[in-house]
């Protein structure tokens, strides 16, 4: 047969959730999470979500829980080891 053209085509979906579309990278947007405190011997959650709460807690018994006084937050004590904290403001931090 004469002047036929056969193409073959990939298609791509764009996800513009995560994908990069400036640098054309395929998950760009996607980005582990470091933790800001790897050192930290409190285990829990490091961030706190509105309203939500969240139990942190520590391997050794003897500590008190505190929190700076210009932060939102509700400490509700459990046990000696572990503390509920509440974020009481509709901001997160």
């Amino acid at each position: 047969m004469r002047n036929i053209i056969e193409i073959a085509a990939e298609e791509r979906y764009i996800d513009r959730d995560t994908d990069d579309l400036e640098r054309e990278m395929k998950d760009g947007l996607i980005i582990e999470p470091v933790d800001p405190t790897p050192a930290s011997e409190i285990i829990g959650d490091t961030w706190i979500k509105p309203m939500l709460e969240e139990v942190y807690s520590v391997e050794e018994a003897g500590g008190k829980w505190s929190v700076e006084k210009n932060i939102p937050v509700c400490l509700v004590p459990l046990d000696e080891k572990s503390v509920k904290v509440k974020w009481k403001k509709t901001t997160h931090g």
